[in-house]
């Protein structure tokens, strides 16, 4: 453990210099104020002075950097504690698992904003005037390292703000996750809304059938706020218990994916007119008279859905190499290839929705 400490003081002196590196002739009161903010957790106050009145205070790659870190903070994790969670659950037999339960603790309902907002401006912090996309498949995909502590750092911090990502995801798809994470770490069931989830996720993506749980998918096209979705109605085992999931309209296929979602809506994006569809396990009560007229309501972020293959496959993927890419210690290294290991039982290999759909379902 003292090797851990050491390590994380390591890393957090690092980022610490590069916060109050490179800013030149910046006043000097917005620089010690957004720092003490975000020293002290007041990441709102960070956020609204960086986007504010100390706008012009910093350079643009700095106030970036800065930005990311604070979205990080509001969203429930600092980088202190990311590191740290991931550190602590490599130390259990189920390392993944134990990272989700410490995660979703800190999860509020902007998280999912937050820290996809923090991705974007970590990398920008590298250059501003590039794309995001772009320059994280240039630094940071593809483990190209660059002798340079700001695009080190931000890679880093992309890494464990991708492995959250997913983590924060997977608590979407069902009402109890601390369910599915006992039945992952074999201790009960895992319950009817996340096998719901993980079957919508089989069809969506093409996979053959029988689903996992044996369930019934039947879609339609529905437009939700402007965008065209498949609307997913998925009779649990041919039970006759109905849960609302939703997918792209390209869906099924192989590239395709359902759609992160939260609560129900009608077409137009009202939730108040959904209110009293879901019974108790997240199955939809369809003698409820709204209940054919509302659907599974899609986490839209920038004006895209966030997908689970997105959030959940790619993400992992992304987040684990670009960390391992970046650093050299073992400790570290180990710490978040374990999170793959964990899901795919095959050490080194990427994690598949196929590996997605088996581990959700304790397989």
């Amino acid at each position: 453990m003292f090797k851990k400490q050491k390590i994380l003081m390591m890393i957090f002196a690092v980022a610490y210099m590069l916060l109050l590196s490179g800013c030149g002739e910046t006043d000097t009161t917005c620089k010690i104020d957004v720092q003490r903010a975000i020293d002290t957790g007041d990441f709102q106050t960070a956020i609204s002075k960086l986007n504010g009145e100390c706008s012009d205070a910093f350079s643009a790659n700095d106030k970036l950097y800065n930005l990311a870190t604070a979205y990080m903070g509001e969203a429930g994790y600092s980088v202190s504690e990311i590191v740290k969670m991931a550190l602590v659950a490599s130390d259990s037999n189920n390392a993944f698992s134990s990272f989700v339960r410490k995660v979703v603790q800190n999860r509020n309902e902007s998280s999912l904003e937050l820290i996809k907002k923090a991705k974007k401006a970590y990398l920008l912090s590298i250059d501003p005037n590039s794309d995001a996309t772009t320059l994280f498949i240039q630094y940071c995909k593809n483990g190209n390292f660059v002798d340079n502590p700001r695009i080190s750092n931000a890679c880093f911090y992309v890494g464990y703000n991708q492995i959250v990502l997913t983590s924060v995801s997977v608590s979407y798809l069902t009402e109890n996750i601390d369910a599915t994470l006992n039945a992952i770490d074999s201790s009960g069931s895992v319950p009817d809304d996340m096998k719901a989830s993980v079957d919508a996720l089989a069809w969506a993506s093409g996979q053959p059938t029988p689903y996992p749980n044996n369930s019934t998918v039947t879609d339609s096209n529905v437009t939700i706020n402007g965008t065209s979705y498949k609307h997913l109605s998925v009779d649990l085992n041919s039970s006759g218990k109905i849960f609302y999931r939703l997918a792209d309209s390209a869906a099924p296929n192989a590239t395709s994916s359902t759609i992160v979602t939260d609560g129900y809506c009608t077409a137009s994006g009202d939730k108040a007119a959904c209110a009293g569809i879901e019974n108790a396990d997240g199955s939809i009560n369809t003698a409820a008279t709204n209940a054919a007229s509302c659907y599974a309501c899609p986490v839209v972020i920038d004006g895209s859905a966030l997908s689970v293959t997105e959030s959940l496959v790619n993400a992992i993927n992304d987040g684990v190499d670009s960390i391992v890419s970046i650093t050299s210690d073992p400790d570290i290294q180990q710490s978040v290839e374990e999170f793959k290991n964990d899901i795919t039982n095959n050490a080194g290999a990427d994690v598949t929705v196929t590996d997605i759909i088996n581990y959700l379902n304790a397989n």
